[in-house]
């Protein structure tokens, strides 16, 4: 349904007052997104799971059309979505929907709950009259379970469970064909993200959905996601099935991720702990990443950059060492 290639997006830093003082003519430029690529089948859970500032809310935008890419390609069902004209962008943008991470700010608080479910059927023509419209946000709303006395409140009204829930109903009224949910649980307690996670699983059920869960707990992707994208500093570092990618990780920054999420894998046998400076993406030298924290680099990693490759079927990795490194660990040699 959808294939990232090569996506690449660079925002380009300004001068500080020392910088103008010196001379400085540049200030080079955040690596936000650098060589992205992916793809997600119709009807699967795609994760994208790395800690804040690893580029995934950027990929996000860039797929949905709030950015333009430096450079790579976004094909949605054959078509390039950066060359679409003005009626086939419409459509896509009816067919791809974002839930925002803030369910506080992602509601106009100027509208009740009924016009901003039924704001977007009126954009895309969806319904003939009030009363059919009427009717489709009665039943998104017995999809995420919200009352329907909170139609007539204002957002101000609402937890935000509740809220979160409205924004998730706002993207199903259209019946995409791809969700990206950004964070979508982040700021809910235990027992409404439950529930929240659980509306995306019934949405794979239908097989008529297919979602990208953004997310930094590697442990909620793999309880719901098909496959995990592991971002670091934008890059993606592995890409592989989501029990394979728990069970067998050959990264360094994927052990980490691991090793740092309580009783996720008991029986795993291999932990990494990154150490050092995190560094910035700020103009990164054309080297791993990673390098500077990983206990494994030898001096390859400080000179080339590695690029993503299928170790196992279906399994990609971008590290030098990951045979070397992990595979005699994971078989016990």
């Amino acid at each position: 349904m959808l294939e990232v290639t090569g996506l690449k997006k660079h925002f380009p830093l300004e001068r500080s007052f020392l910088d103008r003082l010196r001379g400085k003519k540049e200030a080079g430029s955040v690596h936000a997104v650098d060589n992205v690529s992916f793809w997600v089948r119709r009807g699967e859970i795609l994760g994208l799971v790395g800690e804040s500032g690893s580029g995934k809310t950027t990929t996000a935008r860039l797929i949905t059309l709030l950015e333009r890419p430096d450079s790579g390609s976004v094909q949605f069902e054959g078509k390039d979505i950066y060359g679409l004209s003005p009626d086939d962008l419409k459509n896509f943008r009816r067919h791809v929907q974002l839930v925002f991470q803030n369910p506080y700010d992602s509601l106009d608080p100027k509208f009740t709950i009924f016009e901003s479910l039924e704001e977007p059927l009126l954009t895309h023509s969806v319904g003939r009259t009030k009363d059919e419209r009427r009717e489709m946000v009665h039943q998104t709303m017995k999809k995420v379970g919200v009352p329907m006395e909170a139609l007539n409140l204002y957002p101000s009204k609402l937890s935000g469970g509740q809220r979160q829930r409205i924004a998730l109903a706002r993207a199903f009224a259209l019946e995409p064909k791809l969700l990206i949910a950004d964070e979508p649980v982040s700021m809910l307690d235990s027992s409404i993200r439950a529930s929240i996670l659980n509306m995306l699983l019934d949405l794979r059920a239908q097989g008529a959905t297919s979602v990208i869960l953004i997310t930094h707990d590697i442990a909620t992707a793999r309880h719901v996601c098909d496959r995990i994208c592991v971002m670091y500093m934008g890059e993606v570092v592995e890409f592989a099935m989501a029990d394979e990618l728990v069970t067998n990780p050959l990264h360094p920054y994927t052990h980490a991720l691991l090793s740092a999420t309580p009783r996720l894998d008991p029986d795993a046998r291999v932990t990494v702990e990154l150490t050092g400076e995190i560094g910035s993406a700020a103009d990164p030298p054309a080297a791993c990443r990673l390098h500077p924290r990983c206990p494994h680099a030898y001096e390859r990693c400080r000179v080339e950059e590695p690029v993503l490759r299928e170790i196992l079927p279906g399994h990609y990795v971008a590290c030098h060492r990951s045979e070397e490194v992990f595979f005699p660990k994971l078989t016990g040699t």
